[in-house]
Order: structure tokens, then C-alpha cells, then sequence
């Protein structure tokens, strides 16, 4: 169990330190748009990327997934086999890739009418479009590194991004001045860099030759994930254009700039979940190649751990997040307001994350699509409630009851089509302890050195909740801390 646990840790480590990096290159630029664009243009920037990561689902077409469970099909020794399923994943998708960009160009006015009711933004449109083919060649050959634990490697492939993205940012609005077309010029650059170390890197992983066989084989598997994808991107994203919509004309755009600000702030969950999730997968699935009884007491212990971990990241962005703004984008004064909401939402995602491998494990992807439809019909019909009331906070509310619904489904059906030893008890004790500290980050607190001192006693209350609940029993913290210590203590000669 420990080699197990610090095994994924390592992986996660690397994983995190990749989206840390990433998040910390952010705040470079996220302080420069903010004072560059108005709330108006920055809810155009966030329509644009929410429109094109709808588009981008198609491109995938559940490949990635697909892909990871198709390769674990054969064993280390057929080394053939395994190098013409990514080569068939590959080649579909940029095949994909490319006819889906092109649509989106064709149809750049429709769009850019139907998304802001002018088609002053299609140059943007085209921009966006450009990028996917890119994008999907990084994705994938970052894939391709997971799947062969090069973790290094992929963290190479996202600095070479982040940084190239930064810097490209920068050079575009403070000396170029080309505004929000700089910043998805900027996009389309530091993938095309990526794209290309990524397929320098891998392409001794990937055969000369495709297989129908394994196409349809991954197809069966895949596209059934497609309207999940679908799914979860109305569950994570259509609020945006809902608040465009039912928001009135003249504060749409700024509210949704407003929502846009403190989606950034909760980056830094969306990347921890990234990060878990990209070690998670292929070590889930080798264990259970390995040992399927070992894989289901690993992942009842994996459960409990990040459900406390995120748990505990989502309390400590709605805690400060609006001093962190005040700091980095003062323009936006009321951002604050739907962090924690969507923090919480946040963390829920990611332990779902966790529930859902039993369904991928038996290999039962088709149900899927009917519980994240579900979730996504809980958070567009709850959006129409709330939004016209609440605005932003609305949107970040409904986000987070459709995220609990969406664990809720994964969980039992999980448990009924491959039953696993888990700690829900103490998963919901956590998100008891957490809320309370949470609704305190949305409350405004002056002045600021009482504000710290509150939110500071808050994040205190968690910690001490955690263990007054017996969250975590004192012999698995000890046994937490030898193995921290077996990790960092010198080899003996």
C-alpha cells in the first residue's frame, strides 16, 4: 500500500508542479489583462474560450480516454501493438481536428452573431479555430508520456507552454497592442511550440500504421464518452453564455467578465484537479493489470486523502480570494463573490473523479452519458432560476449542486457494477467541516488586518474539524508521516 500511494504521489507531485508553474506564469498575465481589458472585453475572451472548448470536444471523440484503456489491452512485451494504437488515436484526431477547425471558419459569422450578436468577433473565431489542431497534437503527445510515466517529460512540454504563452501575452498587449487577438495568437503559439516538442518526444511511441480494428475497438469505448463530454462541458461552462443571455444587454458582458475573474481564481483547483487526474489514470489502470484486489483498497485510501486535500484547497480560495484580487485585478470588486461556491464545486469534481473508476474499470462508459446529462440538465434548468436573481453567484451555485448530483451518480452506480471498500462517511464528514469556512470567504470583512485574522481562524476551524471528526484516524497519520519520512531520509550505504 505505501509503495502504491507514494508512487502516485511522486507522479501527482510532478503533475501539480507542471500546473503550479503554469498557474504562477499566470499571474503574470492575469494582472496585465486585467488592467488592459475592460469587464466587457474579458467576457468576450471568456465566451470565445467556452465556445471553442465545445468545439474541441469533438475533436477528441474520446480518443484520449480510449486510447489509455485500448494500450493497457496489451502487456509491456507487445510493444508492436501497443505503438499502432496510439498511432490509429493520433492520426484520427488530427484528422478530426483539422475538418472541425475548418467548419468553425466557415461558419465564423453564424457564430459570432449567435454568441454576441455581431459579427465583429469571427477574426477571433478564426484564431480560436486555428489552435485546435495544435492543441490536440500537445494533448495527445502528452497522453502518450503518461501512459510511459514521463512525468518529467511532460512537465518540459507544459513550461515550454506556459512560458511561451506568457512571454507571447506580454509581447502582444504591451508592445504589440493587438488586444484580445494577441492573446489567442498567443495560444496558438505556445501549442504550435508545444505540439512540436511533444511529437519530437514521442514519435519513436507511435507505429507507421493505423488498425481499424483498434479504431472500432476504441470508437466502442470512446464515443459513448463524447456526449459526456458534451455533458460536462454544459455542467462546467454553458453559464457563461446563459449569463450573456439572460443578464440584461448592458451588464452582461461585465457581470460575465466579473465570473471570468474568479474562474482564474479558481485555476488553481482546476489544475490540482489536472494534475491528480493525469497521474491517477494510467496508475489506476496498470495497478489493476497488476493486482485488481490491491487497486480497489489503494483507491478506497485515495478517496478519503484528496476529498481532505481538496477540500481543503477550496477553503482556502474562497477564504482570500478577494484580498488576492484586490491585489492583482482591483478592477473586478466583486469576482470574490462566486469563488467559493465555485471552489467547492471544484473539489466535489475531483473526488468524483475518484468514484468514477469503478464505471471505467468494468468498462461501462455507455451510462455515463445519461448521468452527466442528468447533472447538466440540473445546472442549466437551475441556472434559469437563479441567474436573472443572482447573476454570477447563481451560476457558480448551480455549478456546485449539479457537481454533488454528478458524484452522487457516479458513486452508486460505480458501487453497483464493480463494488469497492470505500470511506464515504468520512468524505462527507470532510465537506460538512468545510462548508462553514467557505461562506465565510464570500462575506466582505474591513478592515483588512481583521479580515486576515477571521479567515485565518476559519481555515484553523477546518484543520481542527477534520480531526475532531475523526477524519482521519491518528494511526494512518502516523503511518502518513514514517512514509513522508522513509521519502526524504538519505539511502544508507
Amino acid at each position: 500500500m505505501r509503495t502504491h500511494i507514494a508512487r502516485l504521489g511522486q507522479q501527482t507531485f510532478v503533475y501539480g508542479l507542471s500546473g503550479v508553474a503554469q498557474q504562477f506564469l499566470g499571474v503574470i498575465t492575469v494582472p496585465l489583462m486585467a488592467r488592459v481589458f475592460t469587464r466587457d472585453q474579458y467576457g468576450v475572451l471568456n465566451l470565445v474560450t467556452t465556445a471553442i472548448a465545445a468545439v474541441a470536444i469533438f475533436v477528441d471523440l474520446g480518443l484520449a480516454s480510449a486510447s489509455q484503456r485500448s494500450y493497457y489491452d496489451y502487456s509491456d512485451e507487445q510493444v508492436s501493438e501497443r505503438r499502432i494504437v496510439l498511432a490509429t488515436a493520433v492520426a484520427t484526431s488530427l484528422v478530426a481536428s483539422v475538418v472541425v477547425a475548418s467548419v468553425v471558419i466557415i461558419l465564423r459569422d453564424p457564430l459570432s452573431r449567435f454568441l454576441f450578436g455581431s459579427d465583429h468577433y469571427g477574426n477571433l473565431l478564426v484564431i480560436a479555430a486555428v489552435t485546435l489542431p495544435l492543441t490536440a497534437l500537445m494533448s495527445l503527445s502528452r497522453e502518450i508520456m503518461r501512459l510511459h510515466f514521463r512525468a518529467w517529460q511532460f512537465f518540459a512540454s507544459s513550461m515550454l507552454a506556459a512560458v511561451s504563452g506568457t512571454a507571447f501575452i506580454i509581447v502582444s498587449l504591451t508592445v504589440l497592442h493587438l488586444g484580445l487577438r494577441g492573446v489567442l495568437l498567443s495560444g496558438a503559439g505556445a501549442a504550435g511550440l508545444a505540439a512540436l516538442y511533444g511529437a519530437a518526444t514521442v514519435r519513436r511511441d507511435i507505429g507507421r500504421s493505423v488498425s481499424r480494428r483498434e479504431l472500432r475497438t476504441m470508437f466502442n469505448y470512446g464515443l459513448p464518452l463524447v456526449p459526456t463530454a458534451a455533458a460536462l462541458w454544459a455542467l462546467a461552462l454553458i453559464d457563461r453564455i446563459m449569463l450573456e443571455h439572460l443578464l440584461a444587454h448592458r451588464s452582461a458582458l461585465s457581470e460575465l467578465g466579473e465570473y471570468g475573474m474568479a474562474n482564474q481564481v479558481v485555476l488553481v483547483m482546476t489544475l490540482a484537479t489536472t494534475a491528480f487526474a493525469t497521474a491517477f489514470s494510467p496508475f489506476m489502470l496498470s495497478l489493476f493489470a497488476e493486482n485488481p484486489e490491491e487497486e480497489k483498497r489503494v483507491r478506497a485510501v485515495v478517496l478519503t486523502s484528496m476529498a481532505i486535500a481538496f477540500a481543503l484547497l477550496a477553503t482556502c480560495l474562497a477564504l482570500y480570494a478577494r484580498e488576492v484580487l484586490e491585489l492583482v485585478a482591483p478592477r473586478f470588486n466583486t469576482a470574490y463573490e462566486a469563488v467559493g461556491l465555485l471552489a467547492a464545486g471544484g473539489a466535489v469534481n475531483a473526488v468524483a473523479l475518484i468514484a468514477l473508476a469503478g464505471i471505467t474499470l468494468a468498462r461501462k462508459t455507455r451510462r455515463l452519458v445519461a448521468f452527466t446529462s442528468a447533472a447538466a440538465a440540473l445546472n442549466i434548468g437551475v441556472n434559469l432560476i437563479v441567474i436573472p436573481a443572482w447573476g454570477m453567484v447563481g451560476a457558480a451555485f448551480a455549478t456546485a449542486i449539479a457537481y454533488m448530483l454528478l458524484f452522487a451518480l457516479y458513486y452508486i452506480s460505480a458501487q453497483r457494477v464493480y463494488p469497492t471498500p470505500s470511506q464515504l462517511g468520512r468524505v462527507l464528514r470532510v465537506a460538512l467541516v468545510a462548508a462553514a469556512p467557505i461562506g465565510v470567504g464570500a462575506i466582505p470583512i474591513e478592515p483588512l488586518a481583521l479580515s486576515l485574522a477571521v479567515k485565518t481562524a476559519a481555515l484553523a476551524a477546518f484543520v481542527v474539524g477534520v480531526w475532531a471528526l475523526r477524519v482521519v484516524a491518528p494511526s494512518e497519520v502516523a503511518a502518513i508521516w514514517s512514509m513522508a519520512r522513509e521519502r526524504v531520509r538519505p539511502t544508507q550505504t
